[in-house]
This record gives structure tokens, C-alpha cells and sequence, in this order.
């Protein structure tokens, strides 16, 4: 990288390259990854988002659909097989998801033949993955939070 003048878009990719490149080298050796996230900049500064995590440990995402599978066993309500594969127009999904800032959608999978993340409904969920419910899903309470999740969908 010749030395710069001012922080352009092609800059920021060249720093980007260099920041992936040399720290995933030396996290390798301690069991770690990087993740380098959108960058903002201007003229004279450039900011990342950098994740570093332990090597292979769960996404947000992941822990978030993990949560959520606790909590509807907790509440007694409809269960998930997050290990099912699925079979949806054909084509085999498998959760691996939770999005709560995607109340229409929260639902991830990953289809296994393309390994692309589709988004699903709350009700193409329970339909595609879900296990018998546990408990009170026609008790008041188990109505009301059905209702309420039914209603982000």
C-alpha cells in the first residue's frame, strides 16, 4: 500500500485486506477468528466493526435461536428440532437462526444444498421444525403469547 494522501473507498479496501490478513494469521495460533465488519470514513479516518470470537463458537444469531428455543420450552409452549432437516418447496433447510430485530421473519435457515440463509415466519417455522408443544398452548397464558408471536409474523 503506497502511503496516503486521503482515505478513499479503495483505501479502505486495501486496509480492510490488511486488517483480515494479519489478524486472522495471529489469532490463528490462540484459537481465535476475526470478523471485519462495515467500515465509515472520510477524508483523514477510517472505523471497522471487528468481531473476534473463539474458533467456532455460535453466532449471535445462533445463540439468539438457542434463547428462544429454551424459552418456548420453558413457557411450555411449541418446541423446535433445531438438528430436523427440513424439506420446503423441495429443497432441504435446516434452522440455524434467530433474528429478533426481523419481527416479520426471525426465523434463519440455511438451505443445504446451496448453503444460502433464507428467512422464515414464525408459523412456516413451527410447521417446518416444530416438535409437539409441551404444555398449556390452549391454557390463557399459552394463548396469549401464540397470539403475541403470531401477530410479529
Amino acid at each position: 500500500m503506497e502511503d496516503a494522501q486521503e482515505i478513499d473507498r479503495q483505501t479502505c479496501k486495501q486496509i480492510r485486506g490488511i486488517i483480515t490478513d494479519n489478524l486472522s494469521v495471529a489469532l490463528e495460533q490462540h484459537c481465535m477468528e476475526v470478523k471485519v465488519g462495515n467500515g465509515t470514513y472520510d477524508s483523514t479516518s477510517v472505523t471497522f466493526k471487528v468481531t473476534i470470537s473463539l474458533e467456532g463458537a455460535p453466532s449471535p444469531e445462533e445463540q439468539a435461536l438457542a434463547q428462544k428455543i429454551q424459552w418456548l420450552n420453558r413457557q411450555g409452549l411449541q418446541s423446535f428440532d433445531s438438528e430436523k432437516v427440513a424439506t420446503y418447496r423441495g429443497d432441504p433447510y435446516i434452522l440455524t437462526g434467530f433474528s429478533s430485530r426481523s419481527p416479520k421473519y426471525p426465523f434463519l435457515a440455511r438451505r443445504l444444498d446451496n448453503d444460502y440463509v433464507y428467512k422464515f415466519t414464525y408459523m412456516q417455522a413451527k410447521e417446518l421444525w416444530g416438535t409437539e408443544a409441551l404444555g398449556y398452548e390452549n391454557s390463557e397464558a399459552g394463548k396469549a403469547v401464540t397470539a403475541d408471536m403470531e401477530a410479529t409474523t
